[in-house]
């Protein structure tokens, strides 16, 4: 009877260990996704930010509107201001990589970078040289699949 007994108490122990193995299981599985959400969403802020930055300053959209062309120079201020973008602009594609290759963001939204990088070399190629500066300024970062595309747009411009 007492060995009936210990062995009914000892299987009660196993399932409720087995029960909050899998409960915490669940709960890991859980704070990975809202991470991951979370994560997508602070990137998209990144990419809204830059966008109101835009929208917000009139001597940026002046800028980039002068950008549209592709034989222009920036002097002075205004070139400290365009490599201060465009040193943003890969600061966030590298964020998003970074998410990307620790599963915290899906794919789809990581392929939205590479659209991000050929809209803006095909539709301002007065930034193409700053990319072309800062692709030389930073070699370390030529390991990453954003600034290999980069290189693939230099390339493409014959820069």
């Amino acid at each position: 009877m007492i060995e009936k007994n210990r062995a009914i108490l000892e299987a009660i122990g196993l399932t409720s260990v087995v029960l909050s193995l899998m409960f915490v299981a669940y709960q890991i599985q859980q704070s990975n996704q809202i991470a991951r959400v979370t994560n997508e969403l602070d990137i998209r802020s990144n990419f809204s930010a830059l966008n109101e930055s835009v929208m917000n300053d009139s001597e940026m959209a002046a800028l980039l509107d002068k950008a549209t062309s592709e034989n222009v120079s920036f002097d002075g201020p205004e070139r400290i201001k365009i490599t201060m973008f465009v040193l943003r602009l890969m600061n966030v594609w590298l964020a998003n990589e970074t998410a990307y290759t620790n599963g915290m963001l899906p794919q789809t939204s990581y392929e939205i970078v590479f659209d991000d990088i050929r809209m803006l070399f095909g539709t301002f190629p007065g930034l193409r040289y700053e990319f072309r500066s800062a692709y030389e300024l930073y070699p370390g970062w030529r390991l990453t699949a954003v600034f290999r595309e980069i290189e693939q747009q230099l390339i493409k411009y014959g820069l």
